[in-house]
């Protein structure tokens, strides 16, 4: 289990309602095999689990508050409940003196990037994704963040889709005053940087080349010129009209192959029928 893997403590207790969740034969069975024991309370009876079910009260109070705020439908309560798990684990506690996750994991988290559920957050559409006259960003509304990685989990509105970026983002929590954060999340890599090396090497950027500027009366650029050799191109260019004038142009062995290869494709074709 998480908890045993990360506390290294092994769990002795399960306390459960008596709901069938719990009941069925497979869950006894991990249990029994895990030498865990099961506590049942009496149906209806909250008081016997009191911590648990005030516990269970003040998520679902700031859950509904969250999802209220953010103008958002009862079917993102997952997401919402997830948020507020986070929101109340690095919320100092007045019994323990610290947060609930520094008190589990020995560590202070980085709040840093915690956002208000339900803000507006400008997400970079990278290149690949727009046309050069499409927008370059996307409003999208912050939920929570992911499970796996170190990505913010938002959601596009217009589209109803889920998206999962850590790209350059803008984060606009509203307010009286207009306050726009930006943030970018870095991958967790704990490696040293390399070292630089003794000797580097500076690349040496590539010089433009500059030509002197070429006066107004230069023949080479003179338009006359240009229409001379342009209609030696095209007394150059001149085609055959009909067979006999093809065959006897310089080029007759070429215009042949061309003739053949052309009567090939039409009789694969079935272009035409030879009539007797």
């Amino acid at each position: 289990m998480r908890a045993e893997l990360e506390m290294g403590l092994k769990v002795k207790a399960l306390r459960s309602n008596g709901g069938g969740e719990y009941m069925v034969r497979h869950v006894q069975q991990f249990l029994e095999d895990h030498s865990i024991r099961h506590e049942m309370m009496m149906a209806d009876m909250l008081q016997h689990n009191s911590i648990a079910e005030h516990l269970n009260c003040t998520l679902l109070d700031k859950t509904c508050a969250m999802l209220s705020d953010a103008n958002l439908p009862m079917s993102y309560w997952l997401e919402a409940l997830c948020y507020t798990v986070i929101l109340h684990n690095v919320s100092p506690s007045k019994s323990l003196g610290t947060t609930l996750t520094e008190e589990y994991t020995g560590m202070k988290l980085d709040i840093s990037q915690i956002q208000v559920f339900g803000c507006v957050a400008h997400i970079h559409v990278p290149e690949q994704a727009r046309s050069k006259l499409s927008a370059r960003s996307m409003a999208c509304t912050f939920l929570r963040f992911a499970q796996q990685c170190s990505v913010f989990h938002l959601m596009h509105r217009p589209t109803q889709k889920f998206i999962e970026s850590c790209n350059d983002i803008v984060f606009d929590e509203g307010g009286p005053t207009l306050c726009h954060k930006r943030i970018i999340l870095e991958p967790d890599d704990d490696a040293p940087p390399p070292s630089p090396s003794p000797n580097p090497a500076t690349p040496s950027c590539p010089k433009r080349a500059t030509h002197p500027p070429i006066q107004d009366d230069n023949p080479h650029y003179d338009i006359l010129s240009y229409r001379h050799w342009a209609n030696i191109a095209l007394a150059d260019a001149a085609e055959p009209k009909t067979y006999n004038e093809a065959m006897a142009s310089p080029d007759a062995s070429e215009w042949l192959a061309t003739c053949e290869e052309e009567m090939r494709t039409w009789k694969d074709l079935e272009v035409y029928n030879i009539v007797p």
